[in-house]
């Protein structure tokens, strides 16, 4: 089980992410290109979320890993947060990340190996949706009071 919430800044989309049930050590995370977790698989997410050009077919020469979000480190019991901020991210327009997927791999990005990462398998898959502001119980993120929040949940 996983939460991530993204909430908009004059910076990008500032993220923190709470899971549980992993397996203990490093994992990669990303944002994946569609909002579909219903393969068993989770392979009908398709290939990471590109925010600086196209997702289906990237240069040849990149040098980054797409849509990453960075590592999750599990401890003992499974459990892990991360933070941190996607700069070109949005809630609405060209970069909006709504409707989207967020996949948790099974092992930690391999930074020689972009765009994809070569983090294994797909642990776990959330859609990112709207949440109802009521129902958030951590403080904003945001540098203003007006922030947009985005939520995607996955499930084991």
């Amino acid at each position: 089980h996983a939460i991530v919430r993204f909430t908009s800044t004059k910076k990008g989309l500032a993220y923190t992410t709470e899971a549980h049930g992993l397996t203990p050590g490093e994992h990669g995370y990303h944002l994946h290109i569609y909002g579909d977790c219903t393969a068993a698989d989770a392979t009908s997410a398709g290939t990471h979320y590109n925010l600086q050009g196209s997702s289906l077919n990237p240069p040849a020469n990149i040098d980054r890993i797409t849509g990453n979000l960075g590592e999750l480190v599990a401890d003992a019991n499974g459990d892990a947060r991360d933070k941190g901020l996607l700069p070109k991210a949005k809630l609405t327009g060209k970069k909006s990340i709504i409707g989207r997927s967020v996949i948790i791999h099974e092992k930690a990005n391999d930074a020689s190996q972009p765009p994809i990462g070569a983090a294994g398998s797909r642990q776990a898959c959330g859609v990112i949706g709207i949440a109802n502001p009521e129902s958030i119980s951590q403080p904003a993120m945001a540098e203003d009071s007006n922030a947009e929040k985005a939520e995607g949940e996955s499930a084991q």
